[in-house]
């Protein structure tokens, strides 16, 4: 369990007071912290960080390591990342995650919107994975990559349609559509006839706007707090005499971690 709280400045002294009461409580009742590392899934933690959301035991040494990691990743991808070899990535698996979505409106006659989520997500996947340049460009970039698949799985539709109705091989159906996509008010009969799809991709993608405008920048800061929230535990010698000066109540630090 994690509880996150709000303080204001002016009352940090009296809460810091307050949580490490509590985190003496809580130890009396034998609730104690996590001991193992997440970066490294090793024990004897040496301190307490921010990582991902949550506070939680870590070692500095993983967290050095993380954040060394994670600058250099992020500085090449700035330096050497593509929008061209992204854009490319992101149509491609894009496209392919519009499939879940062509099967249950074909065999089901109905839309669902948790597939439509495949569409953002795939895209972005499929951006990050043929290194795509991480930037503030690349959020826009990923949402018009959503679009256009969408586009795309509604002209399969076409396709399928005339296929079916008219009897007409794949290749006979492509050379009958193929010219629509030349024709503007092909584009703008797909949109009028589009409305719930647009909705719920609308809907997909609010829902994955944390992820599709994942920066590079952005990871190199989460990695810095994670860094700058490290706080070290005191050594046993420290504790003891902690332990002396208190009464035999030992206080370490001012975080609730379950």
């Amino acid at each position: 369990m994690l509880l996150s709280v709000k303080v204001k400045e002016e009352f940090t002294g009296p809460f810091t007071q307050a949580m490490e009461r509590f985190e003496e409580i809580a130890a009396r009742c034998g609730v104690e912290p996590p001991t193992v590392c997440p970066l490294c899934g090793r024990e004897n933690c040496d301190g307490s960080a921010m990582i991902k959301n949550a506070y939680t035991s870590v070692h500095k040494s993983c967290l050095e390591r993380m954040h060394q990691g994670v600058s250099a990743q992020a500085e090449r991808n700035l330096r050497e990342g593509s929008y061209l070899s992204g854009i490319c990535g992101g149509l491609a698996f894009g496209i392919l995650a519009t499939i879940p979505t062509i099967l249950s409106i074909w065999f089901l006659e109905r839309i669902m919107a948790l597939l439509m989520m495949l569409i953002p997500l795939g895209a972005s996947y499929g951006y990050k994975k043929c290194n795509g340049k991480r930037s503030r460009a690349a959020g826009p970039i990923l949402i018009i990559l959503s679009l256009a698949s969408m586009y795309f799985m509604e002209y399969v539709f076409i396709v399928l349609t005339y296929m079916r109705f008219r009897s007409l091989t794949m290749g006979a159906a492509l050379a009958r559509t193929l010219p629509y996509l030349l024709d503007p008010a092909y584009w703008i009969d797909i949109t009028k006839g589009a409305g719930m799809e647009l909705i719920f991709l609308g809907v997909a993608i609010f829902a994955s706007w944390k992820t599709l405008m994942e920066t590079a920048d952005g990871d190199i800061s989460a990695a810095a707090v994670s860094l700058d929230t490290f706080q070290g535990r005191p050594t046993a010698a420290s504790a003891e005499t902690a332990a002396d000066a208190e009464g035999g109540v030992v206080s370490f630090g001012s975080r609730i971690e379950f």
